[in-house]
């Protein structure tokens, strides 16, 4: 199985600071992986934006991605269909449903650490990665959403 990994996903895989990042690279270790440019994009953005807590020069950014797809041997899968035919309910789920449709139409499952989509859990692509902030929800939402640890 190969998981598409969304932008928090990556965040916290390659950041040594964020909070999340042993247990993302412990549950990445051995994993398939593939990223997309809205994935990508997000990590850049956000990772070199004037708020985030790591903010890093853009070329550092790129840098530091361009090492964890390559040690990681990411694949790279293109945005290859429109968001129109997207049935989100709410400004917030267009990203979500998105990635989860495309990682769907690759045969891979989306990874993320994104305790919102939860909500989507009905979505057979989608993998809830449990980040150290919600260990509590994660026994509310265990029994929605397909919970990996070490598979």
């Amino acid at each position: 199985m190969t998981y598409l990994l969304d932008v928090n996903m990556l965040i916290a895989a390659i950041w040594r600071d964020h909070q999340d990042q042993p247990r993302v690279e412990g549950w990445l270790r051995g994993k398939q992986m593939a990223t997309c440019p809205i994935s990508e994009l997000g990590f850049l953005r956000i990772s070199s934006g004037e708020t985030f807590p790591f903010r890093a020069e853009p070329q550092i950014c790129r840098n530091a991605l361009w090492e964890f797809l390559r040690k990681h041997r990411c694949r790279f899968i293109p945005d290859d269909f429109s968001p129109q035919r997207i049935a989100a309910q709410s400004s917030r789920e267009f990203t979500d449903l998105y990635l989860a449709e495309l990682a769907e139409q690759h045969r891979m499952k989306l990874a993320t650490l994104d305790t919102r989509i939860f909500t989507l859990a009905a979505l057979p692509s989608i993998s809830l990665i449990p980040s150290a902030r919600f260990t509590n929800l994660h026994q509310k939402i265990s029994k929605v959403v397909l919970v990996l640890r070490n598979s």
